[in-house]
């Protein structure tokens, strides 16, 4: 059933490329279960090797200009490629300067529809305490931890589907300046164990390099050099369908093609707050274990 009112207040930014079937299924369920009053919408260029593109991305822009429910759209699309992580840190600058709260939707994921309010709720709550610079929609650890609130707090961010502040996102660094020099001070092992500390000295290496193209890797690293918490719902409430996609960038792997991960579910509304803000040590030690192991490109 349509709602005939917005379910979310807070403007709704959309990451997309060159896929026009991701693109649509998310209008629809934009369309149907949210109407948000407010869009942004971020595209990068098509790739000068990839002749298919330029009519993918056509196809993309087309159907963001057919919204057809009373929505502010306002669009920052580039000419040329820029690549994963310039375009989305970029495009994420340009709606921030537009709107002191968003949600971060890319093409792929699909919300539940309590992942709105949840988003409302904690974008509220939180918008004045600046230990607090992300909220996130995924859970991954299924019934290995169970949290007897709402949501908890956590040294790790997962962006399928987050919201957050312009206060925060200004602390994003997009060259990793200080990265070299907190590297070789051995700044990860003074709070992180030693395979956790490993995984990720690798990781931002690799992303401050450039030989991997990411931006998430460097929120995380904002996340933890201005000491930032984010949040995970008790439950997932987003779920990613473009595993598997021949044009995906980062999550390719061996799940079927539009196959949902993890499960969605749906988050009882009003919500119960944690009384502290306070990682939760069980829920990140099981994060530690399952997701750091072994050093490797993820897929998750």
């Amino acid at each position: 059933m349509t709602v005939t009112e917005p379910a979310t207040r807070t403007p709704v930014a959309l990451l997309m490329f060159n896929r026009p079937g991701h693109v649509a299924a998310q209008l629809d369920f934009l369309r149907v279960h949210v109407r948000p009053e407010r869009m942004f919408v971020v595209c990068d260029g098509p790739r000068g090797n990839h002749p298919e593109d330029r009519e993918k991305v056509a196809q993309c822009k087309a159907l963001v200009a057919g919204i057809d429910w009373p929505c502010q759209v306002e669009t920052d699309y580039a000419e040329e490629n820029m690549g994963c992580g310039a375009r989305v840190a970029l495009g994420l600058t340009w709606a921030f300067t537009r709107s002191e709260r968003l949600i971060v939707l890319e093409d792929d994921v699909r919300p539940d529809p309590s992942f709105f309010p949840y988003c409302d709720a904690l974008l509220g709550l939180y918008a004045q305490d600046t230990r607090v610079m992300h909220v996130g929609g995924n859970y991954f650890h299924g019934t290995k931890f169970l949290c007897p609130h709402s949501f908890y707090f956590s040294r790790y961010m997962h962006c399928w589907g987050w919201a957050g502040w312009r206060r925060a996102w200004a602390l994003y660094d997009h060259d990793m300046v200080y990265w070299p020099e907190l590297r070789d001070e051995g700044w990860l092992f003074s709070f992180l164990d030693s395979m956790t500390a490993t995984y990720w000295t690798r990781f931002f290496d690799e992303v401050w390099s450039g030989a991997m193209d990411t931006w998430d890797a460097k929120w995380q690293y904002a996340l933890w050099r201005h000491s930032g918490l984010a949040t995970h719902p008790r439950l997932n409430l987003v779920s990613n369908v473009g595993m598997g996609d021949p044009d995906a960038t980062h999550t390719l792997s061996n799940r079927g093609q539009g196959e949902e991960y993890p499960p969605r579910g749906a988050l009882k509304i009003p919500l119960v707050t944690p009384p502290h803000v306070l990682r939760n040590f069980v829920a990140d030690s099981l994060q530690e274990r399952s997701m750091y192991n072994v050093y490797r490109t993820r897929v998750w």
